[in-house]
């Protein structure tokens, strides 16, 4: 299914993935594989201790798209 909606589509795993991802199959599948070098940033959650970890859904619902956006992409996520 993936290869027919993007035949050069790449897999995106966190770094936890390693653990039991093996990418030889996602090759085998001519499937790109990747790991995320994602490091959590900091934001203003509106409490006083910061939560790490916690789902995009967080930020997202605080900032919006855009903002949401701007703050993974300058964490170096994506």
């Amino acid at each position: 299914m993936t290869k027919a909606l993007s035949p050069s589509a790449t897999y995106l795993s966190g770094k936890g993935g390693a653990k039991y991802q093996n990418p030889e199959k996602f090759a085998a599948a001519g499937l790109g594989f990747r790991y995320s070098a994602f490091s959590h940033p900091r934001y203003d959650q509106g409490g006083d201790a910061f939560v790490a970890g916690l789902s995009v859904l967080d930020v997202l619902f605080r900032f919006g798209w855009r903002e949401t956006h701007d703050l993974i992409e300058s964490s170096g996520g994506i």
